[in-house]
């Protein structure tokens, strides 16, 4: 069903980071980008750090555009079903669809779902009543009220005492964008999905599903999904926060900017999400927040993000190999070998807790706020950039010369607090 809806907000602070994610929103005028007008969503870095995204910072634009057509009219009919498979004492199937030819009847190829409710076993026959839902928050653009129950005293007619369920069967917008929010609640809600490519407002699961599965859905101004199964493959595009819960497999392949925080988490199920797999995902505007159970982490092409503060303790397969900018990074791989950014410019706080890694490589790094290393095996460490320490530092690696360390805190004048546990210069 279609409706507004709050989700709960999960608030971080960031600190005032160079090269933070902005958007830039404006109106777009009738003309090749949109027929009848719109909105243009510019995404950028902020390098100039004066908290407005100009021109030349201007990564990426994408535009929602006013839909000028008229929504697809939403259909529901019912057939007597006999008794067999889908109804051991009979019942009455529910068909729904969109009107696609306009001409207000459901035809077999507009049917998207069938529902079936039965006849109870003591001969109590089931009852459906349709009834028009006007515009409004069940419904943003209309549609089809759905009213199910029991006809509990055999008269032919749906009391109020006799209802079991209420569903909305809602119009959707002809063309590819819906403007507004929508709710996910059930399979037939999903399949009125099909052809949107856009989403103005927030697209959210009302519980959880097992599997989602959004083929055609290419921008959304912010997602929150809770399913084991979530595939969005065309997704490109989120302007706000996005939330992946209790998911165990997620796949987004072309995903290259979320606005704001990106949540991947699973909790307390015997399927955890073991692989988070981005290949396009260039920018995070908020906080990454991910389940610890991760082994794969692969965001390639990941250039800029808030905070990503993880204890990624099972990893065995990181790639942070492009990111330059970001918040706070706090790295807790302790079963990788080697860590590796050779990216990375600046970050406001880096951390790193490692058991078993020897080497720790960040080449072009040039600022950093706070420094923390805890590496029980660590002989090489790679800063040959730094120019810039706020400290404090803290670093505890007794198998790595203190000369390295000194070099690297001498290179940057870094003259602040230290706690330093190193093996002697030799």
């Amino acid at each position: 069903m279609m409706r507004y809806f709050v989700l709960p907000l999960l608030m971080c602070a960031c600190g005032d980071n160079f090269g933070a994610q902005l958007v830039r929103v404006t109106a777009e005028p009738p003309g090749a980008h949109c027929a009848t007008g719109g909105k243009a969503v510019a995404v950028g870095l902020d390098r100039n750090g004066d908290g407005a995204l100009q021109d030349s910072e201007i990564e990426s634009t994408d535009y929602v555009c006013n839909v000028s057509e008229q929504p697809f009219q939403t259909l529901v009919d019912t057939k007597v079903e006999a008794p067999g498979a889908n109804c051991a004492a009979g019942g009455i199937a529910i068909r729904t669809g969109r009107d696609g030819d306009g001409d207000g009847v459901l035809d077999d190829g507009e049917v998207l779902t069938i529902t079936y409710i039965c006849n109870a076993d003591d001969g109590h026959h089931a009852l459906v009543e349709m009834r028009p839902e006007p515009p409004g928050q069940n419904c943003y653009l209309g549609g089809v009220t759905i009213v199910v129950g029991t006809d509990l005293d055999d008269d032919g007619v749906l009391g109020a005492a006799e209802i079991t369920g209420t569903s909305y069967l809602c119009n959707v917008s002809s063309g590819a964008t819906l403007e507004g929010s929508y709710q996910i609640a059930n399979t037939l809600d999903l399949a009125l999905l099909a052809g949107v490519h856009t989403i103005t407002g927030t697209l959210g699961t009302f519980g959880q599903l097992p599997e989602v599965e959004l083929p055609d859905l290419e921008t959304v101004g912010a997602i929150f999904i809770n399913s084991l199964v979530i595939g969005v493959p065309a997704l490109r595009t989120i302007g706000g926060n996005a939330g992946f819960n209790q998911c165990h497999q997620l796949t987004a392949p072309v995903l290259e900017s979320v606005g704001g925080w990106l949540l991947a988490y699973t909790a307390g199920t015997l399927l955890p999400l073991d692989s988070l797999d981005l290949p396009a995902l260039r920018t995070i505007g908020g906080d990454l927040f991910t389940s610890s159970q991760l082994v794969h982490v692969r965001l390639p092409a990941l250039v800029s993000a808030g905070n990503i503060q993880q204890f990624w303790t099972e990893v065995t397969d990181l790639d942070l190999s492009s990111l330059q900018h970001v918040g706070s990074l706090t790295l807790d791989p302790r079963l990788l070998p080697a860590v590796s950014l050779p990216q990375l410019i600046d970050a406001a706080n880096l951390a790193f807790i490692v058991d078993t890694a020897t080497s720790i490589d960040v080449p072009v790094l040039a600022s950093v706020g706070q420094l923390f290393i805890d590496a029980d095996v660590l002989t090489a460490l790679q800063m040959p950039e730094v120019t810039s320490i706020g400290g404090p530092v803290t670093i505890t690696a007794p198998q790595l010369s203190s000369c390295v360390i000194d070099d690297i805190l001498t290179q940057a004048n870094y003259t602040g607090p230290r706690t330093i546990q190193a093996a002697p210069c030799p």
